[in-house]
């Protein structure tokens, strides 16, 4: 319902997947909206579905950028927020539409949506830990710095100890 406007040159950052505690998207769209402003002709997309609390989690993020930061919310960078179903033979214009995917999960099984990209040419900021580790390098990929920690979020180990990455941001 929403639109933004962009041109041939709005850089784009395409974010794709579940926007779970997994794949650290609150640090992600928290980082973008505190490194970007609205000077800066960029838009991160959010390709997601609407799992109930999205919303409201995008407008607590944006007050905190405005309130913490000291950031107000006129001056922050564009998004848009798709949460539509998609017919899968429409998800390449995504990918194509995109300069770069951005996906800093703290875990992933394997990253489909990094190697979806990468397949049509795009590079990937990712954290290179767990799935991505196995096809993400310095030299396709942009990585962002992490450490490990304790998660008692998901699947546990049979010792009771499971981890996963903690970008720096």
């Amino acid at each position: 319902k929403k639109t933004v406007n962009i041109d041939d040159e709005t850089f784009i950052f395409m974010f794709i997947g579940h926007a779970q505690e997994r794949k650290n998207f609150k640090t992600m769209f928290k980082s973008y909206l505190a490194e970007f402003s609205k000077k800066d002709n960029v838009v991160l997309v959010i390709k997601s579905y609407d799992g109930g609390e999205i919303h409201k989690t995008i407008e607590e993020l944006v007050e905190y950028v405005a309130e913490v930061l000291e950031k107000p919310k006129e001056m922050l960078p564009k998004f848009l927020y798709i949460y539509e179903d998609t017919d899968p033979n429409i998800l390449p214009t995504y990918f194509a539409a995109a300069n770069v995917m951005v996906q800093c999960s703290r875990a992933e099984g394997f990253g489909k949506p990094i190697i979806e990209a990468m397949a049509l040419g795009k590079p990937s900021i990712v954290v290179p830990f767990s799935g991505p580790k196995d096809f993400c390098t310095e030299k396709n990929s942009f990585w962002v710095p992490y450490s490990l920690i304790k998660s008692t979020y998901h699947v546990q180990s049979k010792d009771g100890d499971s981890y996963w990455a903690e970008t720096k941001v």
